[in-house]
């Protein structure tokens, strides 16, 4: 973006914000002064004055009820039972009631008759099970009511003032007037606020009771949200209103005003919209001053840069002046740019001669550069012959120490298996004597059991006797119960058990006799194989000591020899690391050779770049007028 176009731009800006902050800042203040006087003065001060013109309407029927209800002759003739021949009196008491404050009706109803008193005579009897109103009233503690309804002699909406009249503490009957509707609905339809607002009555239930137009009476609204004085915007109809109340406590309603927001807010959009139109052309005016004083700011700028520009088109001319014909910032401009162009042309002039001197010299250092660089590419490929001839030599030692290195470790393992050959020798022959020590133990315990065998034969020799002499007496035993008869059978039976366990105990004596003869025979087998076990023993550990001494002779061979293996080794490890370190330094100078090869060629690079470096400077001066 040229300096211009941000100059103009910011220009712009510096008009644009200011109006439009102090656009917004008015709308918005005009706004809420107008929000607040809504609702602190015009909407409050108009339900304020029609409620005071309401209960002043209401007022005066209310003391004309109270009257008759404290009247102590009413009381005394509703005490008396209400006689005809004082009726007329009271009658008439009535007529003038309703004559004087130009009321609908004035009334008096007795609880005990049921009577409805007027300026008439007896209207009607009071129906208790449809005008349930009446017993309503009189139970409750109220001393007047104000309820709306339709006059029965004249078909027409009266407001009428209920008032208790109490004899001795007892409600006992109501008095009251009925005033038309007239004077109020006038008010109510002759009252606006502004041109199109209005005001109407509402009941506590929502249901509008009077209403500049007859249509919307017995309608049904939502008056929760503004019962409690608060100003509200609401939707009706399809237009906006700005909708407030309050309450007439006498009444039990609610006072409502309704206004139309355009009826409120219409001037002030017409004032919002003239303070716009009025900066948009503020704001058309600035931006032409601001492009005429633009144009003024730029205009020996833009004259200069010309003179600037049709310089570089003349070959680079630097005799070239500007002109300083103004006395202005630009001339001062021109005239320090004529002097940069001074300073200039005598730069241009010391390049010059500096560039052809370059040029001279960086011809007499390539020349210098290619031969070094010949010698190095010599030197280089030497180095390589004697670096590969001593990686062959080092790869030939490695070769002799790791052979070396493998002997050595194979004369080690053999060694150590030796050794653990011996060690196993030598404990086989000590597993050896200890198993013809627990070889000689077990024919010890064998010949001991084969004793004790021996002395279980002589007990089972004894029990086989006694049980021959046992089956003996009970043969005889038998052969006496037998004797006996009868009174030896019990014994006869005895003996028989005692007879058979004898004979079985002779049986099983015989079994055990034969069992421990077999096992008398497999002792005497046992010790003769243990005896031969020994002997063989006894002859392995002599030619496993004669092995043992075999392989110890052998691993100390063993160890002499890898003794050897290892010093060749050692010798052969360090002629490696002697030939590896030759190998290095043999490649290092190769590497340095070589990078000495690839330096001569970057120099020699860099010495025809720094020619034609200088070719082009030369060409570009050359450009120049100087």
């Amino acid at each position: 973006m040229l300096l211009k176009q941000k100059v103009y731009i910011s220009l712009i800006l510096a008009i644009v914000v200011p109006l439009a902050v102090s656009t917004f800042l008015f709308s918005n203040s005009i706004q809420n002064h107008t929000d607040e006087k809504l609702a602190k003065v015009d909407l409050p001060t108009a339900l304020s004055e029609v409620k005071s013109k309401i209960e002043l309407e209401l007022a005066t029927p209310i003391i004309v009820a109270k009257e008759i209800a404290q009247n102590s002759f009413v009381k005394q003739w509703l005490s008396n039972g209400e006689s005809e021949q004082a009726r007329a009196d009271y009658i008439n008491y009535l007529a003038s009631i309703k004559k004087d404050n130009n009321a609908v009706i004035a009334y008096i109803i007795s609880k005990n008759t049921n009577n409805y008193y007027t300026d008439i005579g007896i209207s009607r009897q009071i129906d208790r099970s449809e005008d349930v109103w009446f017993d309503q009233f009189l139970s409750s503690n109220r001393p007047f009511e104000i309820a709306l309804d339709i006059d029965k002699t004249t078909n027409s909406m009266v407001v009428f003032i209920n008032y208790a009249l109490q004899i001795n503490g007892e409600r006992t009957a109501i008095t009251g007037v009925g005033r038309s509707l007239d004077s109020m609905i006038n008010l109510i339809n002759e009252y606006r606020i502004g041109e199109a607002g209005v005001v109407y009555l509402v009941s506590d239930e929502g249901e509008v009771m009077l209403h500049s137009d007859r249509s919307k009476m017995g309608q049904k609204i939502n008056i929760n949200d503004i019962k409690n004085g608060a100003i509200i915007s609401k939707t009706m109809a399809g237009e906006d209103y700005v909708v407030s109340s309050t309450p007439i406590e006498s009444l039990g309603w609610h006072l409502v005003a309704k206004v139309p927001e355009q009826q409120l807010y219409g001037p002030i959009n017409s004032a919002i919209n003239s303070n716009l139109l009025f900066g948009v052309i503020i704001a058309i005016i600035g931006f032409a001053l601001a492009r005429v004083l633009v144009s003024q700011i730029f205009k020996p700028i833009e004259n200069i840069t010309a003179a600037v520009s049709a310089l570089t088109k003349k070959d680079g001319d630097l005799t070239v002046r500007l002109p300083t014909n103004d006395n202005n910032e630009v001339s001062e401009l021109a005239a320090n740019f004529n002097l940069f162009l001074e300073q200039l042309h005598g730069m241009f002039k010391q390049v010059s001669d500096s560039a052809n001197h370059v040029k001279s010299i960086s011809e007499n250092v390539l020349v210098q550069v290619q031969g070094a660089a010949n010698l190095a590419e010599v030197q280089s490929s030497s180095t390589q012959t004697v670096a590969a001839a001593v990686n062959e030599m080092e790869v030939t030692v490695q070769d002799i120490s790791n052979s070396a290195s493998n002997a050595s470790d194979i004369a080690t393992s053999t060694e150590e298996a030796t050794h653990k050959g011996v060690e196993f020798v030598n404990s086989t022959i000590k597993q050896m004597e200890q198993l013809e020590n627990a070889m000689a133990t077990s024919v010890a315990s064998v010949t001991e059991l084969s004793g004790e065998i021996k002395s279980i034969t002589q007990v089972l020799d004894v029990i086989k006797a006694i049980s021959e002499q046992t089956n003996l007496l009970a043969l005889n035993a038998a052969i006496e119960a037998a004797r006996a008869g009868e009174h030896g059978r019990g014994f006869a039976v005895v003996a028989d058990e005692v007879r058979t366990l004898a004979m079985r105990t002779a049986e099983s004596t015989e079994q055990i006799n034969e069992m421990i003869d077999t096992l008398n025979s497999k002792a005497s087998s046992t010790v003769s194989a243990i005896e031969l076990g020994s002997k063989n023993t006894l002859e392995n550990a002599e030619r496993l000591k004669v092995t043992g001494s075999t392989l110890t002779g052998i691993s100390q061979e063993i160890v002499t020899l890898s003794e050897l293996n290892s010093s060749v080794a050692t010798a052969t490890r360090e002629q490696t690391l002697a030939t590896s370190e030759i190998s290095q330094n043999v490649v290092m100078i190769s590497d340095s050779a070589e990078q000495t090869k690839q330096n001569m060629k970057t120099s020699e690079q860099l010495c025809n770049g720094l020619n034609e470096e200088s070719n082009i400077l030369k060409d570009l001066l050359g450009k120049f007028t100087l």
